[in-house]
């Protein structure tokens, strides 16, 4: 029977929170399908993070620090990404794989409902070949996107790169440098509109 792990994120920034959800499934399977959103996360009254800047620093830095088995796939919508690829493993009707989707409980909840997965691979479920893995954060590492952008917005540079993957320090603050200049520039922006006004 082969293993396979999927996981959906949107990472808007990678923290050591993803980073130990993947190490857990990467233990757990043999193979794992990790998808990340590369779309922009652009909300106001926070920093924006810009998907092609992940991009960039998920292939340049995270990417090559990922346990070997981890496949990691960028763009479209994770959780569909999800759903296609368990409808592709429907389609080879191969009754010796088993599945499990990994995510805190409520984004379990919410995105892969029986509902939804019966509507979707039916055979699968029926066939008890998916399994949903809770990965809830007590326990583990107790840190959100929000709080990783409230550390880039307030330039709080270590409180950030202590909760970066395990990578080294230069490849982080080349993350940190990634991430902060579209907030300096627009700083620089509203000084400079601020002194001619």
């Amino acid at each position: 029977m082969k293993k396979i792990g999927l996981i959906a994120m949107s990472a808007k920034p990678a923290h050591l929170g993803h980073w130990s959800l993947i190490t857990k499934a990467a233990s757990e399977n043999d193979e794992v399908e990790l998808f990340v959103s590369t779309s922009n996360r652009t909300r106001s009254g926070e920093i924006p993070i810009y998907g092609v800047d992940m991009e960039e620093i998920w292939n340049s830095y995270l990417v090559p620090a990922l346990p070997p088995n981890v496949n990691a796939n960028f763009g479209g919508s994770p959780i569909g990404n999800v759903y296609t690829f368990l409808e592709s493993e429907e389609d080879k009707n191969a009754p010796e794989n088993a599945y499990a989707i990994y995510s805190d409980p409520v984004d379990l909840e919410r995105n892969f409902s029986t509902n939804a997965l019966n509507n979707s691979v039916p055979l699968l479920l029926r066939n008890k070949q998916i399994k949903l893995q809770d990965v809830s954060r007590e326990g583990g590492v107790d840190i959100s996107g929000t709080a990783m952008r409230q550390f880039l917005a307030n330039d709080e540079k270590e409180n950030f790169l202590q909760y970066l993957p395990p990578i080294s320090k230069d490849k982080k603050l080349a993350i940190w440098n990634i991430l902060r200049t579209p907030i300096v520039t627009e700083q620089m922006f509203k000084k400079y509109v601020n002194m001619i006004y």
